[in-house]
């Protein structure tokens, strides 16, 4: 989760100039959210939920201001996450929404060992680690699948036999309007990461 990189006075843009108010506004609004939670995925997203006075509903806003941390060991990434909440003023965390493995697990016993004494901390950080429902979701269903594994197997091989080739993918196109059958979606491959890819490919497929 490294920061983005800023460019220097030689290189000063619009943009550049414009961010130490931004930095400014950022950190108002996040010392005033309900809800903190963090993404270290890829090109990370920390995202803030508050409440929007003028209709008592709430918005939700998304900054793009991480790259993806070489370093995935628990601590390194609790002292990112320290670094970002000094940055922002952010003086309390009431919870972390986090998948399962075992580096975020030490990022949240190094942040509630740190940030106890703070004043915003709620509840002494007893629901400070909110475990990814996404993620517990795919592991449930992945475990479910194995009992049918064979065939989805034969499944995906038919799939990928069709994908492989774009003399394939005319021929299949040419068997659907033949058939009748009437679609704009191509046959697409399942990923063990992404919960529901099993489900959508199967759906076309049949």
């Amino acid at each position: 989760m490294e920061p983005s990189s800023v460019a220097s006075p030689s290189q000063t843009t619009p943009a550049t100039q414009a961010e130490p108010a931004a930095q400014a506004e950022l950190a108002a609004t996040l010392t005033n959210a309900e809800t903190f939670p963090l993404k270290p995925n890829g090109k990370a997203k920390v995202s803030e939920i508050a409440a929007d006075c003028g209709n008592n509903r709430k918005k939700s806003t998304t900054w793009d201001h991480f790259e993806k941390n070489k370093d995935h060991r628990g601590e390194t990434i609790g002292r990112k996450i320290e670094m970002y909440l000094h940055e922002w003023s952010v003086d309390g965390i009431f919870t972390l929404t986090v998948d399962n493995a075992s580096s975020n697990g030490a990022t949240i016993k190094f942040l509630q060992t740190l940030t106890k004494d703070w004043k915003g901390t709620v509840l002494e950080h007893e629901f400070l680690h909110i475990r990814c429902c996404a993620h517990i979701l795919n592991l449930i269903m992945g475990d479910g699948l194995k009992k049918i594994d064979a065939s989805i197997a034969r499944v995906r091989e038919a799939m990928r036999y069709v994908k492989s080739s774009p003399n394939r993918n005319q021929t299949f196109r040419s068997f659907m309007e033949r058939l009748g059958i009437e679609s704009k979606c191509l046959l697409s491959l399942n990923v063990p990461t992404t919960w529901n890819s099993t489900y959508l490919p199967y759906v076309r497929y049949c």
